[in-house]
């Protein structure tokens, strides 16, 4: 009920008797959302602050002027040393008007996210919105609007058309609403309280136990502003900190699942190293040429058909199969470790998230926000580009790293004749657009020996053609069926 017309009219009231005859110094922004007005009158100074931030228009004035920032924006300069001659309310209206000695008048729309602050010259001409972004008020005519002046017209205007803000009023007041007389001297003097709740000031005529009381409207806008200001703002950093953090668990939720999906399907294809020893036990029974063989299972008793390249013997076929098995058990290995490495990476930021849902003061939340991320949450570099992850070792140890962990249809990328980071980019044998290439090896070329001169080699193939000897030092490895790429060497953004 904060931004209510009854409440509105009653401040308006109240702000009347406190600034008449005040003279308005000056009118500035400190922040895009944040208008204050300071007056003075005979030996006192107002404050009068205005926020649009929130899902209110907040108010408050306070009998302080408190100091300039060092950056703010001048407002409303053309009321400047301006005696302020009344502060109304319009007749039906969410809105307050402060008429200055020369004519000219401030309008305050409290509109909740809507609200704004207009600016009319002395023939109550729109001169200028403090907010510029709400397009529809710069129709804006001062004239179309008058002073609330007959109470109980308006009470028996709001009946007889059923207006938003009668409509809203406070469910207690619902068996009156519709006898005006009851309800003039109800609304004109009825205390104001603040309900546990909702944490609003409203009018009600029995109030809970636990309700607040307040002695004015002034005094109950003042702690709204003071209580809802700050959790508003904290709700909303949460929000925008805790969204980007959300997400890129989800997506490594998702990852997850497939390295689980995968899992499951490679136990189940666990069976070529069987049928492997399936041909070599019955090697005797082979047909040269055959494109498949019949073989009885030794452990089911049953017939199995096994594929073979008619152009290989069957002990070929049988290595065939038994470097397939191979090659699953090692793709296995690369989705442990994927999966391990994913989540520890959920782990962090699941505490993370939920850190941030803990924090109660926005200050302690941007000190948050602000703490460098954990190291290692990711043991490489890594960036996305066209929708392809590319990821690169920091070191020789994390080169080695990078081999094992990778898919074995993956593009491996390394500038030829020059140390430096093994870089792969995540394909799994998908065709790679030639500017996601040629950006990987301008970043490999970089992370080398070779990135001061002006065109770097960059040797580029499979990763199931480079392998590592053994006994060789980290990072050393033996590459084949390699092509090459000339590159400008660019640094990569930070990752």
């Amino acid at each position: 009920m904060i931004n209510h017309y009854l409440l509105l009219r009653r401040l308006a009231a109240e702000l009347n008797e406190v600034l008449k005859d005040s003279t308005l110094v000056i009118a500035y922004s400190p922040q895009r959302e944040d208008l204050q007005l300071h007056f003075e009158k005979t030996a006192s100074v107002f404050t009068l602050k205005l926020n649009f931030a929130t899902d209110f228009t907040l108010l408050t004035l306070w009998p302080e002027d408190p100091a300039r920032p060092r950056h703010y924006e001048k407002q409303f300069t053309q009321l400047w040393g301006v005696r302020l001659l009344k502060v109304a309310a319009i007749a039906g209206e969410r809105m307050l008007w402060l008429q200055f000695e020369n004519g000219w008048s401030l309008w305050v729309r409290c509109f909740g996210r809507l609200g704004n602050v207009l600016l009319t010259d002395a023939n109550q001409k729109l001169a200028g919105p403090f907010r510029r972004i709400i397009k529809n008020d710069y129709d804006f005519d001062g004239n179309l609007y008058t002073e609330e002046s007959d109470f109980k017209k308006v009470i028996n205007s709001a009946i007889s058309e059923n207006s938003i803000w009668w409509q809203k009023l406070p469910a207690e007041l619902v068996t009156v609403k519709s006898d005006a007389s009851v309800m003039l001297p109800l609304l004109e003097k009825a205390p104001l309280y603040r309900l546990p709740s909702n944490g609003q000031p409203g009018f009600y005529p029995d109030p809970p136990a636990d309700a607040v009381a307040y002695p004015d409207v002034i005094a109950a806008c003042n702690a709204f502003f003071k209580a809802y200001l700050p959790d508003f703002l904290l709700r909303q950093e949460k929000r925008r900190l805790m969204q980007p953090v959300s997400d890129k668990i989800s997506r490594l939720e998702k990852k997850l699942a497939e390295h689980h999906a995968l899992l499951k399907q490679l136990a189940k294809d666990s069976h070529f190293e069987h049928w492997g020893n399936l041909l070599l036990s019955a090697a005797h029974l082979h047909v040269a040429g055959s494109s498949f063989m019949l073989v009885e299972d030794y452990l089911t008793q049953k017939q199995v058909k096994i594929r073979l390249d008619p152009t290989k013997t069957v002990v070929e076929n049988a290595s065939r199969y038994f470097q397939k098995a191979k090659n699953q058990h090692i793709e296995g290995q690369q989705l442990e470790n994927l999966k391990t490495i994913t989540l520890y990476e959920l782990g962090l930021l699941k505490q993370k998230l939920q850190e941030l849902e803990a924090t109660t003061q926005l200050r302690v939340l941007r000190k948050l926000a602000e703490k460098a991320q954990p190291e290692n949450i990711f043991p490489f570099r890594r960036w996305t580009l066209q929708h392809l992850e590319i990821w690169m070792g920091k070191n020789a140890k994390q080169n080695d790293e990078l081999l094992r962990l990778v898919h074995k249809d993956d593009l491996w990328l390394h500038a030829r004749n020059h140390a430096g980071s093994h870089v792969v980019i995540r394909s799994a044998g998908k065709k790679i657009p030639q500017p996601v290439l040629e950006q990987a090896a301008a970043w490999a070329a970089w992370h080398s020996k070779g990135k001061t001169e002006n065109l770097c080699a960059v040797m580029y193939t499979q990763r199931k053609y480079v392998r590592k000897p053994k006994g060789a030092v980290a990072g050393a490895v033996v590459v084949e069926k390699e092509s090459t790429l000339l590159v400008h060497p660019a640094p990569p953004p930070a990752s």
